[in-house]
């Protein structure tokens, strides 16, 4: 286990005075939210634990994992209507007032490709998993790595652009000192994160995970911003998905930083405790209600949807995975590989057409609806799980 754990959050983080009081305990998990082409026993697992800060309500996880485990691969297209909104709204609310801008977590660049089909702007890309978009251009640099080890990139920047990253840094409070320690005065940020809250609501089972080791929610990203002097000039809330922020860094003072985030966040303790559990517990009555309907109906094939956390949640949480045919997904990158930790194959939801009156277990979160309505253009005699 040693050789995988980058490190053990004992602590909270984001408090001195605050108690952790364990949540949830899976003791195997596969340590990769993706796909894979080798073979299961070489799969890795360990154990999945969250604990929640009781003077704040943030949920953290455990033990965080090298990032040479969790992103061993890239994964994640971003794919579906939603993703095509999301990034389309964020170019414009990014808008034309930027010409040389640093992408943390760029990735695949489709995002800086978005914006400079529109503006004229020049963009780096930092990632510790580069993935170049098709059709590479000339006004986008990719740099493979991390931010905190490459701080000298910030400089002469006119903004500092990251999309559904800041809930994967490790040390949150370490990435907004480097960017503080190393902007001038009057840069700006240009962020978007997920809407944990809306998720925690929805009992949604993507929140946390490997790769969202800490509960991001609105209030504390306001309190860090604020903390490291960062005024937010503007907010934008993008369906239940996703908030953008645009801030200007004012007047940093880097004195007594975990006091003051202490004496600003507010305490969500009981209700995200309550919505946590609640999201697990979710996840049981679907494995029992899939159950049920299987036996009610065993010449139908089976099938779950999403080659990602959210098919693995259930393999590991009771199901009995042999009556599961294949895992769907929209990815072309996935099609045909294993979901890791599983033995469970990819297949593109196409494949349902060929099945009278299937079962697919769909629980997906803010892509539910857009996912079932392409299911059901497929095959309308679909038997959805949700």
């Amino acid at each position: 286990m040693n050789d995988v754990i980058e490190l053990v959050r004992n602590k909270p983080m984001f408090s001195e005075k605050g108690n952790l009081e364990e949540l949830i305990v899976i003791d195997k998990f596969p340590v990769f939210i993706g796909t894979t082409k080798d073979q299961l026993n070489n799969d890795i697992f360990t154990e999945l634990a969250f604990d929640i800060d009781q003077s704040n309500g943030i949920i953290q996880l455990r033990r965080p994992l090298k990032h040479s485990i969790v992103y061993s691969y890239y994964h994640s297209e971003a794919l579906g209507t939603t993703w095509d909104e999301h990034r389309e709204m964020f170019s414009e609310f990014i808008a034309s007032d930027y010409k040389n801008i640093l992408d943390i977590g760029g990735s695949s660049g489709s995002l800086a490709k978005q914006h400079i089909s529109k503006h004229d702007s020049y963009w780096t890309i930092i990632d510790p998993n580069i993935l170049k978009a098709k059709g590479q251009n000339n006004r986008i640099e990719y740099i493979e790595g991390l931010i905190e080890e490459k701080p000298e990139k910030l400089k002469y920047k006119d903004a500092i652009v990251h999309s559904h990253t800041l809930e994967h840094i490790y040390d949150p409070i370490k990435f907004l000192y480097t960017l503080t320690k190393n902007l001038k005065i009057g840069t700006t940020q240009i962020f978007s994160i997920p809407n944990f809250q809306a998720y925690l609501e929805n009992n949604q089972s993507n929140v946390l995970n490997f790769e969202h080791t800490y509960l991001l929610t609105e209030n504390l990203t306001d309190v860090l911003l604020n903390v490291f002097g960062f005024e937010i000039s503007k907010k934008y809330y993008f369906k239940n998905h996703s908030i953008f922020y645009k801030s200007v860094l004012k007047k940093p003072n880097l004195e007594n930083i975990n006091k003051k985030i202490e004496e600003k966040i507010s305490n969500d303790y009981l209700k995200n405790k309550k919505n946590f559990i609640q999201s697990f517990n979710k996840i049981e009555n679907l494995i029992r209600d899939f159950h049920k309907l299987q036996k009610e109906n065993k010449e139908s094939q089976c099938f779950i949807f999403g080659a990602h956390i959210f098919s693995q949640i259930f393999y590991f949480k009771g199901i009995n995975f042999n009556l599961i045919k294949n895992v769907l997904d929209n990815s072309d990158l996935k099609e045909n590989t294993r979901l890791y930790g599983t033995n469970w194959f990819v297949k593109k939801p196409e494949i349902l057409s060929s099945f009278k009156n299937p079962i697919l277990i769909l629980n997906v979160g803010q892509y539910q609806d857009e996912v079932k309505s392409q299911i059901l253009k497929i095959n309308p005699t679909t038997l959805i799980v949700e």
